[in-house]
């Protein structure tokens, strides 16, 4: 036998020898046990009370149900108690100085959790009670305890919450059990395994003494709250970030030209994303009514950004492709979509400068422009050709058209002015100048062929037809292909730009005349015409590229609204919770 099997049989014959104490601890129990009452109360004078050492010890945390405010715990109950029914003297029974008795053998407080959950109330494993040779018993049942919580759902998932354990004698009054707590720092959390939902910030215990209505005598008990602190890592990168992202891109659809097609098409499409993804996460958030948490707050700020900003989408399309021909801007639109929100935006249209004045000024455009219209237009003098042969080719002449030309362009001399001149002293005959300005000289020109004074004209249209027909025999045909209106811009009767025409009453040419002023103002209603069209077309794309840069107005405030709602709903949210970020 080596040395080593010989120490290994000297142990096992030592450990032998010390359990000899078997026969001597079967006989403590039989002395201990053989008359001993479970319901009798251990103590010496009976109106004193047992005194109860409690205490808890909290393991983990199993769940938190929010909807049914369910809080499941994993948890040790510590009772101490001296039972002197129990005391023996170890040198009597071989130095055995503890003993472990069955929980039903012996007494032991009724403590129980009164706002427990669980169907058998009483969920805790019925371990043995150590009892010492001075009567001391330490009994440590462990359990999984469901206990009712108030959950406050206020600030989720930035939220705190308390749930209260309250543990108490269910029949002894104060007077017969007396609960202490075994420490001042309330629950032990040293054996605390973490959670990956709940971060547990302290089991803090309280000693209350309360009456009840059903029995004058005072019942104690000690309440144990549990402060748990939920983690926001998870919620804040898988429900807060995505969110953000979401409106974020709701924000990019204000960027996107409207002839892209794809205006709408964006915003409704992240309008569905954002639907889908709160349907996923509605199963995250807790289920109750009793308060709005924060972040379904903020999700409905979210989705009610989104939603707008499709709205919006659509008022800018409309606006965007508005024809003149079917909508006038109004003077609203004009002054705030045009005037104001572009300078406080800081927008401009290329080539274009819209002021309060030119604003204000845009009703009367049309009369400034034939009061004030320039002479530097070629159509414009074609114009103003067209006005003064309007009163000159009438089938009746009024007596009156000398004197109107007359206040008009002057009495006497020459007048330089950007419309021709009049003949004054020792002229019979009206010349209308050309584009230029220039001076009158005399009314008798030998150069050119002579219109009809209203007089003359008056006497040609009563005179017989043989008349008639005799003075337009003499009349040459070339009038009728030009030679009427005379380029000649050195004649004296003509100013020093343009040259002109006059009607004289002696003339022989009058059929020919008027049907060249007949042509001539044919050719004039034909001008007309044509500007009129081309100043219409002209007035409608400017219409339209106003509605469309009052889109542009609306997608740039948009982007600047949203983009400053979001911010601050997202800082409003972070900020109001009491804590950001729990890892």
């Amino acid at each position: 036998m080596t040395m080593e099997a010989s120490i290994v049989v000297i142990l096992l014959l030592a450990t032998i020898h010390g359990c000899r104490g078997g026969p001597n601890e079967k006989r403590l129990l039989t002395n201990l046990l053989d008359k001993y009452n479970t319901l009798e109360r251990p103590v010496f004078n009976e109106s004193e009370p047992v005194v109860v050492s409690f205490g808890l010890t909290l393991m983990q945390i199993i769940d938190v149900d929010e909807k049914n405010q369910i809080l499941t715990t994993n948890a040790w109950l510590n009772l101490d108690w001296r039972d002197q029914n129990l005391i023996w003297n170890p040198a009597n029974y071989s130095g055995v100085k503890d003993v472990r008795i069955p929980p039903n053998r012996i007494w032991k407080p009724d403590i129980l959790l009164y706002n427990s959950a669980d169907e058998g109330f009483d969920n805790t494993f019925q371990t043995n009670v150590v009892v010492r040779h001075n009567g001391s018993c330490n009994y440590i049942p462990p359990g999984i305890f469901k206990s009712t919580c108030k959950i406050d759902i206020t600030w989720f998932p930035f939220d705190d919450q308390q749930c209260k354990m309250k543990f108490g004698s269910w029949t002894y009054d104060g007077f017969m059990l007396d609960l202490v707590e075994k420490t001042t720092d309330g629950g032990d959390i040293s054996g605390f395994i973490t959670n990956g939902e709940w971060d547990l910030i302290g089991v803090p215990s309280n000693r209350t003494v309360e009456y009840y209505t059903c029995c004058p005598e005072p019942y104690v008990d000690i309440t144990f709250t549990i402060h748990i602190r939920r983690r926001t890592l998870y919620y804040f990168f898988n429900l807060i970030v995505p969110s953000v992202l979401i409106s974020s891109m709701a924000l990019l659809g204000f960027t996107l030209p409207p002839d892209s097609g794809e205006k709408l098409t964006l915003g409704v499409t992240i309008l569905l994303s954002l639907t889908v993804f709160l349907n996923l996460v509605a199963e995250t958030l807790p289920q109750v009514s009793d308060a709005i948490p924060l972040l379904g707050t903020y999700f409905n700020c979210i989705m009610f950004m989104v939603a707008s900003s499709v709205v919006l989408t659509v008022v800018v399309l409309n606006y965007h492709h508005r024809r003149a021909e079917m909508h006038d801007m109004p003077g609203w639109v004009r002054t705030l979509f045009l005037l104001w929100l572009p300078w406080i935006l800081r927008m401009s249209r290329p080539g274009k400068k819209v002021t309060r004045k030119t604003i204000l000024m845009n009703s009367r455009i049309k009369e400034m422009e034939l009061k004030e219209r320039s002479s530097r237009s070629l159509l414009a003098n074609v114009l103003d050709m067209d006005d003064d042969f309007r009163s000159a080719s009438g089938i009746s002449y009024a007596p009156t058209y000398t004197s109107n030309l007359t206040n008009r362009y002057g009495s006497s001399g020459g007048v330089g002015s950007g419309l021709g001149g009049v003949g004054g002293n020792g002229g019979r005959g009206v010349i209308i100048g050309g584009p230029g300005g220039g001076g009158v000289g005399p009314g008798n020109s030998s150069t050119l062929p002579h219109f009809p004074t209203s007089a003359s004209y008056h006497q040609q249209q009563h005179a017989p037809v043989s008349q008639q027909q005799s003075s337009g025999h003499h009349a040459e045909p070339s009038l009728v292909h030009g030679n009427m209106i005379s380029a000649n811009a050195q004649s004296s009767t003509f100013g020093s730009r343009a040259g002109g025409f006059a009607i004289d009453e002696d003339s022989p040419s009058t059929p020919y005349c008027i049907q060249a002023q007949r042509d001539l103002q044919a050719i004039i209603r034909e001008l007309r015409f044509i500007t009129s069209k081309l100043k219409k077309k002209d007035d409608e794309n400017d219409l339209i590229a106003e509605w469309k840069f009052a889109a542009m107005v609306v997608d740039r405030i948009c982007l600047f609204i949203f983009t400053m709602f979001t911010i601050i709903a997202t800082l409003a949210v972070l900020f109001s919770a009491p804590h950001i970020i729990v890892q």
